[in-house]
């Protein structure tokens, strides 16, 4: 992949906490990884956290902005819990650029994918882009130490697993089977591969891409969001909801990599953290919520 990949008018918004090194390690390699195969790129990160840590792991260039929320006083510093929404609604009023691409610390699309979306925004085509297809790869710690000794899309594509390939292309109706697919050894239904897992064909957060005007006027993410959970899926939901158009990048080949920070084995308290049943409730109310009280609802968001 060479340095055509233009994005002069597109700012990465990333909210990142640096709760372990290997979440350390990712921010990193995919930091490295855009700013090799992108010009013109700018990171916004926004650190949740009451210190600078990530600035141990990254040195940041002059194009980008590094805000640490702590000390904004917009939330109690003593607040263990992750604030991503209002985060990523800091980053986006923080940048100059007309798009946004909203990317997880740990994650890696293909830039040309990201550069598509715009484009389709750009053709009054969509409001909302996923920048990928919906699949997601969770790579292994495996895969992850020889991503991170050659950090290329190539050595990226050398995990989609094989029996995905027909003729060494990827072909969507491929992929479908992935859903079939479990190993005897464990029986999972994670779809687990050599060098990853393939856990959803219809995911929607990770990155996502939007435009100024449009993001500002269904009032950004949503801000009553605490820690994770529900945020993308709510995302998409309001914004279909009142009239926007939410698309996907629908093409095999648009994939989603996703680099491990968890224990190996996985974290099982992952998703018991106070503000599930917050999240929960707050995604019930805006799929059963008519457009005209989501209208009067949204105004009261604070970005």
């Amino acid at each position: 992949m060479d340095n055509v990949n233009d994005f002069k008018d597109i700012s990465f918004i990333v909210h990142c906490r640096i709760d372990n090194k290997e979440r350390a390690k990712n921010a990193s390699l995919v930091y490295n990884f855009y700013k090799s195969n992108a010009v013109n790129c700018e990171f916004i990160f926004i650190e949740d956290d009451i210190e600078d840590k990530l600035s141990q792991y990254i040195t940041i260039d002059d194009l980008d902005q590094h805000i640490t929320i702590g000390n904004t006083g917009d939330w109690p510093i003593t607040d263990s819990n992750w604030h991503k929404t209002k985060c990523y609604n800091i980053g986006a009023k923080a940048s100059n650029r007309n798009y946004f691409c909203f990317l997880d610390l740990d994650v890696i699309v293909h830039p040309k994918h990201i550069l598509q979306a715009v484009e389709q925004i750009k053709c009054n085509k969509s409001n909302l882009v996923i920048g990928y297809n919906g699949q997601t790869l969770y790579l292994t710690y495996d895969a992850k130490r020889l991503f991170s000794d050659n950090p290329t899309y190539l050595k990226l594509e050398s995990f989609i697993p094989q029996n995905w390939l027909f003729e060494g292309r990827l072909l969507n109706s491929n992929i479908k089977n992935v859903q079939n697919h479990n190993t005897s050894k464990t029986g999972s239904p994670l779809n687990i591969y050599e060098y990853c897992m393939a856990p959803n064909t219809t995911a929607v957060g990770g990155c996502v891409i939007a435009d100024k005007k449009s993001f500002f006027e269904y009032k950004g993410f949503n801000p009553n969001f605490i820690g994770w959970g529900y945020e993308d899926g709510e995302l998409t939901v309001r914004v279909h909801k009142l009239g926007y158009k939410v698309h996907k990048i629908n093409c095999a080949e648009a994939l989603l990599f996703h680099l491990p920070h968890d224990p190996v084995g996985g974290d099982p308290n992952k998703n018991a953290h106070k503000g599930s049943n917050n999240n929960h409730s707050e995604m019930d109310k805006i799929d059963n919520i008519s457009k005209q009280d989501l209208k009067e609802y949204i105004k009261t968001w604070k970005l």
